[in-house]
Order: structure tokens, then sequence, then C-alpha cells
């Protein structure tokens, strides 16, 4: 029960905000031994990009409670795009937010990174949820492209500096 609670508790570090500890609160009246002082596990959800990240969660939650579309512009290794989304799913997978949701831009399911969203905004037209599949979470699919460019941009680099 306390890593259930220690996870709750994680959930308001992302946004600075005590939704869950009101929850908590509930859940451990008349059982303080859900708190006491030898807690083992402590989990902080926040990011490094918190500010900026807290209030793009807010307008994704807004966006999918409210089944409102989603526009922002994407920064991604092939370039910027301003993308029109309709929202499903907010992702959070290991150390990074991602949100999953029809492209209209590309007419399909697509996962985008947080980090490389900017200036979100929450249009007025509003969508009918499709059947929507579940999105493909494997290390692989998501993080295998980044090794990747990591690797070259490393090893790109330490070629500029040899030939210096």
């Amino acid at each position: 029960m306390q890593d259930i609670l220690a996870g709750l508790r994680s959930l308001d570090s992302v946004n600075g905000a005590n939704r869950y500890a009101k929850l908590m609160e509930k859940l451990s009246v008349g059982s303080s031994d859900f708190m006491v002082g030898n807690q083992s596990v402590l989990i902080d959800l926040s990011s490094w990009y918190k500010e900026a990240l807290a209030p793009k969660i807010e307008l994704i939650r807004t966006s999918i409670e409210k089944y409102r579309e989603l526009e922002f512009t994407y920064y991604s290794p092939k370039g910027e795009s301003i993308r029109q989304i309709e929202l499903y799913y907010l992702i959070f997978r290991w150390a990074s937010w991602y949100v999953w949701g029809w492209c209209k831009n590309r007419e399909d399911f697509r996962m985008f990174k947080l980090n490389r969203m900017d200036d979100l905004k929450i249009l007025e037209k509003t969508f009918e949820r499709k059947q929507v599949p579940m999105p493909d979470l494997s290390n692989e699919k998501i993080y295998f492209r980044q090794i990747i460019r990591t690797k070259k941009i490393l090893l790109h680099g330490c070629c500029l500096l040899e030939k210096k």
C-alpha cells in the first residue's frame, strides 16, 4: 500500500497540483501505518522541464476530456510542422511524456513527444471518439531511433574533434 501511495504522491509532482494529496488523505484515514516515516520508495515524475511540461499536460488533459482538437508546432528530426490531432492518451514512458492521437495531417494514429511540442492550442472543433488502437510502447519503437541519432551525433562530434 505504501508503494501505491508513493505513486499517487508522484502524480502531484508532475504539475504541482494537490489533486492526489486529497485522495491519499482519504485512503490513509484511520490507517496511520500507510504514511509512516520508514518509507523506502519515493517517486518524482517531475521533469527538468517541469515549468514547460505542466501547462502542456493541463491543456492536453482538457483536450482529451472535452474531445476538442489540439493544434501545435512539432519539432522532429525531419523538420518543423504544424499538427492538428484528436487526442486519446497522455503517456508517461520511462523518462518522457508522449501523446497518442489521430493526426489529421497524416490521417493516422501517431505518437508525439511532449518536449518536441510547442505553441499548443485547444481548438473549438470537437470530435467523435474513434475506435482507438493501443499505442505500441515497446522500447524498440520509442527509443531505438533516438539512440541511433544520438550515436551518430556523438560519432560525428568525435570525428570533428579529431580533425582539428
